[in-house]
């Protein structure tokens, strides 16, 4: 009978390690689950730091951010992208050839006066791109060869994420 005390103790010590190893498992699983909401949420802010980049971009196109409204016009689009509106450059885009992150890109309310957003690292900027759209059947060059249109490319950041979104705004 001497002989199966030991057994108890051992079991219960087994039963034990056991329980810890358990509890290790889930506080690890825990720390993982939180790391994945939080670059969730980090991606969720940038892409909303886009869109509003976006917004303010179409704010800027139509003009109505003055009284009375002063949409943009050819003149005000340059091969070199100054203030942030770009002529179409034939052989490459123009989000390749210049930088979202400083000039020439505008930043969120430069022209517009849109707040700034919170909890990101650094403001949303965009490029404006006058683009002509071909019509089906049109003349490729000349008077009447298009549509005109402006292409938005707008980058969002959040604590860590970075979000590029295009949008492309026909008037």
């Amino acid at each position: 009978m001497n002989r199966q005390r030991g057994t108890v103790l051992l079991m219960s010590l087994m039963f034990l390690v056991v329980l810890s190893l358990l509890g290790i498992a889930m506080v690890s699983s825990t720390s993982v689950e939180e790391r994945m909401a939080r670059n969730a949420r980090d991606q969720d802010v940038a892409m909303q730091a886009a869109e509003s980049a976006l917004r303010d971009a179409r704010i800027r196109i139509t003009g109505y951010y003055a009284n009375p409204a002063t949409p943009l016009n050819s003149w005000d689009f340059a091969d070199d992208c100054s203030n942030g509106l770009c002529t179409r450059n034939a052989t490459q885009p123009v989000w390749s050839n210049f930088s979202l992150d400083t000039t020439p890109s505008t930043t969120l309310g430069t022209t517009t006066n849109s707040p700034t957003i919170f909890g990101v690292s650094a403001q949303p900027r965009y490029l404006i791109e006058r683009i002509i759209i071909q019509m089906p059947g049109g003349p490729i060059t000349g008077v009447g060869s298009g549509l005109t249109a402006h292409r938005i490319t707008a980058k969002g950041v959040g604590r860590s994420s970075n979000i590029i979104v295009q949008e492309v705004v026909v008037l």
